[in-house]
């Protein structure tokens, strides 16, 4: 009777492992497929959030459902809502004020909800699509990049 080698056994199942299995490629190119170099930087991305927004707390059928971008300089919605209307909306960083998560009383369709304080206008809020953790991260953005503004201008003055 010939015997076989013996291969490693997967801890997880116990079966003999494949001969080729975790085995690295033969050989590994001196270049990537595409130099850096080569590409254009995009430093800044404009980042995109599923929501749902309103801008004024007194009128529930305007509600829109739609996108949130964060682009250099402003915030754009587009978006539709219940009743078929669309609507698009840009925001420069320097019309928003103070951020805050809405109490249970000012959420929008009961999601969790975050109140962009706009001075001279009905403040803005949003929702998440996706969860609350959406609008953690769209709430340090927003301060970020308003923050970063208010530098650039007072550098400006300086």
């Amino acid at each position: 009777m010939r015997e076989r080698s013996r291969r490693p056994n997967d801890p997880a199942s116990g079966r003999p492992l494949a001969a080729d299995c975790g085995l690295s490629a033969p050989t590994i190119r001196a270049v990537s497929d595409a130099r850096a170099r080569d590409l254009p930087q995009h430093c800044r991305m404009k980042a995109s959030y599923a929501v749902v927004w309103q801008e004024a707390a007194t009128d529930p059928a305007r509600v829109y459902a739609g996108k949130l971008e964060l682009e250099d300089g402003l915030v754009r919605l587009e978006g539709i809502s219940r009743d078929g209307r669309s609507c698009r909306r840009t925001l420069g960083y320097d019309q928003l004020g103070a951020l805050r998560m809405a109490p249970s009383a000012e959420r929008i369709l009961g999601r969790p909800t975050l109140v962009v304080e706009r001075p001279g206008d009905a403040p803005l809020r949003v929702g998440s699509i996706d969860g609350r953790g959406l609008l953690a991260e769209l709430a340090d953005q927003l301060g970020l990049r308003v923050l970063e503004l208010m530098r650039r201008q007072r550098q400006a003055v300086a």
